[in-house]
């Protein structure tokens, strides 16, 4: 029987934190693989949590390291996250032989990381095949065959993977029913959840149409099933990482959530990703409330009229005013909800993102601090000069404010510790 082993890469970056993340794409592949005959084991790099919170997040174990030599002049120490060397040869070699290694990738800017990971893998087993995937695989294609990968894979597991591991002399035949991706990790208490893939909006931020060029939701009821498989292995707390949950929220996010409140007790749910404002209502803010959502982040980025409109208008003051009422009067504590706020787009003042600043202070919410990320192919990033765009380790958020966005950086420091003193006194009203 054919054995594959799956890894979630090291990250090797400024900072990082476990904010319930998790490489949905290596789950989906492992979920994809069950149904057919091989041997799957999961390796994830990043398990390496210093000490938990009760709920799953967690700072990250880390190694400084030399930079990158683009960053030589970003006066922070850079790292690598996740196990040891040592123990992630241990694993390897504690699996060997191994008949093909599948690596994911999720920002760009990490590539540094996936590449020495794949020498890892080179230098314990050099004739096994390398296939690696995920978001930066499939943004920068021709970039990441540079990376030791043997195959570099675009786009969602299907078909296309089988017949790679073919051509590569692995043949997998089906020879059983599919199972769930939670059957390889063990006990958890708390879970991601994607109830849908792509996003209707099209800001002009993001890569989400990029990657998944059409939206679509699941049926409610089939998500209900997948919690409630979860439930009954001991998780609690499930986290949505979905780009659009709140899209069609009568069809969608609301019957859900009638469902988990008539049917499952104790449990929680955050929503890290920013959700849409415009949606929610007083009926779902209720259903929120009565289906302990407890960590809420609204997408909201600039009080910038227009540049709102012109990145997409996904949500304009008046969404935020009324959804924020609606949560608080259904019994959130403003330390419940946060917004994001982006700073360092293409021509952006810093005036603006202090505007913005003082705008949601008013409405007595956290604010979060994000800064911009150029990702190719989308409109925001075709206002960059191509040199940038070329080398993704620019992408990296704290590189790009500190290296293009014109800011003073005792300003943007001055603002960080006035949101710091914000957001405390806001944690406790």
């Amino acid at each position: 029987m054919p054995r594959i082993v799956l890894i979630n890469p090291w990250v090797h970056d400024f900072s990082a934190y476990n904010l319930w993340s998790a490489p949905m794409g290596l789950y989906k592949t492992l979920e994809y693989l069950s149904a057919y005959d091989a041997e799957l084991s999961l390796i994830d790099c990043l398990n390496a949590p210093i000490k938990p919170k009760e709920d799953g997040r967690s700072h990250i174990r880390k190694e400084k390291i030399l930079k990158p030599h683009v960053y030589k002049s970003i006066p922070r120490y850079y790292y690598r996250f996740g196990i040891s060397k040592e123990e992630f040869k241990i694993k390897i070699c504690s699996l060997l032989p191994i008949d093909a290694f599948l690596i994911t990738s999720v920002m760009s800017y990490w590539y540094p990381g996936v590449k020495e990971t794949i020498s890892v893998l080179k230098e314990i087993s050099p004739r096994t095949p390398v296939i690696l995937g995920g978001i930066y695989a499939t943004l920068y294609n021709e970039h990441a065959a540079n990376t030791g990968a043997d195959i570099v894979y675009e786009g969602a597991v299907d078909n296309k993977l089988i017949a790679i591991l073919s051509h590569n002399g692995i043949e997998l035949h089906p020879s059983k029913a599919m199972g769930h991706w939670s059957d390889y990790l063990g006990v958890k208490t708390h879970a991601p959840i994607l109830t849908s893939t792509g996003c209707p909006m099209r800001c002009t931020y993001c890569a989400s149409h990029l990657l998944n060029p059409s939206f679509s939701q699941r049926p409610a009821h089939e998500v209900f099933q997948e919690i409630n498989l979860l439930y009954e292995k001991g998780v609690r707390h499930f986290v949505f990482y979905d780009d659009a949950l709140l899209m069609n929220p009568n069809e969608h996010i609301v019957p859900l959530l009638e469902m988990v409140l008539k049917n499952l007790s104790g449990v929680s749910f955050s929503t890290p990703v920013g959700i849409q404002a415009r949606m929610i209502s007083k009926r779902l803010a209720q259903l929120m409330k009565q289906t302990g959502f407890q960590y809420i982040r609204i997408g909201y980025e600039t009080h910038d009229t227009k540049r709102q409109k012109i990145t997409g208008g996904k949500i304009y003051d008046e969404d935020l005013v009324s959804a924020v009422a609606n949560l608080k009067e259904v019994g959130f504590a403003a330390g419940d909800i946060g917004t994001f706020i982006m700073y360092g787009l293409p021509n952006q003042q810093f005036e603006e993102v202090k505007e913005s600043v003082e705008f949601v202070k008013s409405l007595g919410v956290k604010i979060a601090l994000t800064e911009f990320s150029p990702i190719t192919g989308t409109a925001e990033s075709e206002k960059l000069p191509a040199a940038i765009l070329s080398e993704p380790l620019y992408a990296n958020n704290t590189a790009f404010s500190y290296l293009f966005s014109n800011y003073n950086d005792d300003d943007v420091k001055k603002l960080k510790v006035e949101l710091s003193n914000h957001n405390n006194s806001v944690f406790k009203v």
